[in-house]
């Protein structure tokens, strides 16, 4: 099970999220890190555990106020790991948008990704790339026409569920399901099989173990690191790190 802290950042400061009411989003207060800086919360979190990649929400560019450029470089500079970045990236701009090779660009459904621009990625680019499907209650915010065609897909799928985010209300094991079904039916067995990624809800180790025994490769968590109930003795009994 791989598990992957997130820093969400907005107005360029590291705030702490809450089922996806980003307009009402907090500085970041925190026992791992006494600054919302994202860098040095980048780095206090790899003083917990190395984790190998970091997940960065770049609210700003997502809101479209204008992305933190440069930050995700910096982050992955500073702590070594690899950076998921999701910043809002639409079709028009992914061909020039990340020539770093340790910033991984987040695809999100929210940000006009549909059919015909995954379609338009050739296999380098959809194997160097993260899928997001998100949901914001039952409703899934994106061109529908995303979740019948799995076979377009990344090898790699974030289940984003916005309502669960810092709730601790547990992972949403129903539409995880739902979309490991619709991957495992609907692609082709010649091609690479889907690896999931819960957000939203993580509350604790047992959490983790769920997702594990499911089937679900990994899980995105916030809260639980700065709430303490994930700790580093979990975090290293979960990934074997």
């Amino acid at each position: 099970m791989q598990v992957i802290p997130v820093i969400d950042v907005r107005h360029g400061v590291a705030v702490r999220a809450e089922a996806g009411d980003r307009a009402n989003y907090q500085p970041l207060r925190s026992p791992i890190s006494a600054s919302p800086d994202p860098v040095d919360v980048a780095r206090r979190l790899m003083a917990l555990h190395p984790f190998p990649v970091i997940y960065v929400a770049d609210l700003d560019g997502i809101e479209s106020r204008g992305a933190n450029m440069g930050l995700a470089a910096a982050i992955a500079s500073a702590t070594g790991a690899t950076i998921w970045l999701d910043r809002g990236i639409g079709p028009d701009e992914y061909g020039a948008s990340l020539p770093d090779p340790n910033v991984v660009p987040v695809l999100g459904s929210e940000s006009d990704w549909d059919v015909t621009a995954l379609a338009g990625l050739n296999d380098q680019q959809r194997s160097a790339s993260v899928l997001s499907l998100d949901f914001r209650g039952e409703t899934f915010v994106g061109n529908a026409d995303l979740l019948r065609r799995p076979d377009l897909w990344p090898d790699r799928v974030v289940v984003m569920t916005l309502g669960q985010v810092g709730r601790a209300g547990g992972p949403d094991l129903h539409r995880l399901a739902a979309i490991a079904r619709l991957a495992s039916t609907t692609r082709s067995i010649s091609v690479k099989p889907v690896s999931l990624y819960a957000a939203g809800g993580v509350r604790n180790r047992s959490d983790l173990t769920v997702l594990s025994h499911a089937g679900i490769s990994g899980a995105l968590v916030a809260t639980a690191l700065h709430s303490q109930t994930l700790t580093a003795d979990d975090l290293q009994e979960v990934t074997g790190r």
